[in-house]
C-alpha cells in the first residue's frame, strides 16, 4: 500500500507597483516557503529583487502574461500541488485584478481541496497619494482610480472634483495608451500636471497633460499617474465637493510634515 502525499499549499501574490518598495513581509515570507513561483509583470531589475527571497533550491519562473506560456505555467502549478509542494504565483498590483489566471488555479485548487491563501498588496492608488503628499480625510475626500485600457474606451463617467490615478496592466499598447491620452486631454487644461509616480527612486515627475500623448516610451506596468482635481471644477455633492475641500480647517501639522 502506497502512502499518498497530501496536497501541497498555493499562495497568490501581489506585489504591488514596484516589489522593491511595494512587496509586504507576509508576501516575501510566502515567498521563501515555495518551492517555485511564478511571476508576471517584472522587469530584470525586479525578478532579482525577488529572487534573494526563495529558500534555498526554490525556483523564480518569469510568466508572458497571457497565451500558451501562462497556460503551461498554471498546469505546471496544478502538478506541483498535487504532489505535495508548496507553490506560489504573484504579479504586479494584486493577482485577481492582473488577470484571469489566479482565479482559474483558485477553481482548481477547490476541486483538489488544496489550500490557498492570497496575499493583498499596496494598490496604485495608494502609491500615487503617498508621492502626491495627499491624505483621504484630511487634503482630499476622494479618489478615482481606472486602468489605462478603460479610459482608451471614451466611457469613463468621471468626477473633476475628485483627484484621478491612472495605472497599467497589460497588454499595453501605443494605440490603446494614445486614445487614452487623448480622453484625458479632453477633461483637463493643457497645463494641468500630469505626476508620474511608482519610479523606483521614489522621486515623482512632472509634466502637463499636453505631452501625456507623447509618453508612449514612459509607460510600464510600474507607472501610475495622479491627476490632481481641476482648480475650476464645483460640485453639490458636499464634503466631496471642492468648495467643501477650500473650507476645511487647518491641515494637521503631522499632514504638512
Amino acid at each position: 500500500m502506497s502512502l499518498r502525499i497530501a496536497p501541497g499549499r498555493l499562495f497568490l501574490l501581489g506585489l504591488g507597483v514596484d516589489p522593491e518598495a511595494h512587496a509586504t513581509m507576509e508576501v516575501l515570507q510566502a515567498l521563501g516557503e515555495s518551492s517555485v513561483a511564478f511571476v508576471q509583470g517584472l522587469d530584470a531589475r525586479q525578478l532579482k529583487y525577488l529572487a534573494g527571497f526563495m529558500k534555498k533550491g526554490g525556483r523564480l519562473k518569469a510568466v508572458p502574461p497571457s497565451g500558451p506560456g501562462e497556460a503551461r505555467a498554471v498546469s505546471e502549478i496544478l502538478e506541483r500541488l498535487e504532489d505535495g509542494r508548496t507553490a506560489a504565483w504573484a504579479t504586479l498590483g494584486h493577482p485577481f485584478y492582473w488577470g484571469s489566471a489566479a482565479g482559474r488555479l483558485v477553481a482548481e485548487c477547490g476541486k483538489r481541496g488544496v489550500a490557498w491563501k492570497t496575499f493583498g498588496a499596496i494598490s496604485p492608488a495608494g502609491v500615487a497619494l503617498s508621492e502626491a503628499g495627499e491624505t483621504l480625510g484630511t487634503t482630499i475626500y476622494g479618489v478615482q482610480s481606472f486602468d489605462y485600457s478603460y479610459l482608451a474606451e471614451g466611457r469613463a463617467q468621471t468626477n473633476p472634483n475628485w483627484p484621478m490615478v491612472v495605472y497599467f496592466t497589460p497588454p499595453i499598447e501605443r494605440k490603446a495608451f494614445e486614445r487614452c491620452a487623448a480622453w484625458i486631454a479632453s477633461q483637463y487644461p493643457a497645463a494641468h500636471p500630469v505626476l508620474w509616480c511608482g519610479s523606483p527612486s521614489g522621486k515623482p515627475g512632472i509634466s502637463p497633460v499636453s505631452e501625456l500623448g507623447a509618453s508612449f516610451r514612459r509607460i510600464s506596468c510600474s507607472a501610475v499617474l495622479y491627476l490632481a482635481a481641476r482648480q475650476d471644477a464645483r460640485s453639490k455633492v458636499g464634503r466631496l465637493g471642492a468648495e467643501a475641500q477650500n473650507s476645511q480647517k487647518e491641515v494637521p501639522s503631522w499632514v504638512k510634515e
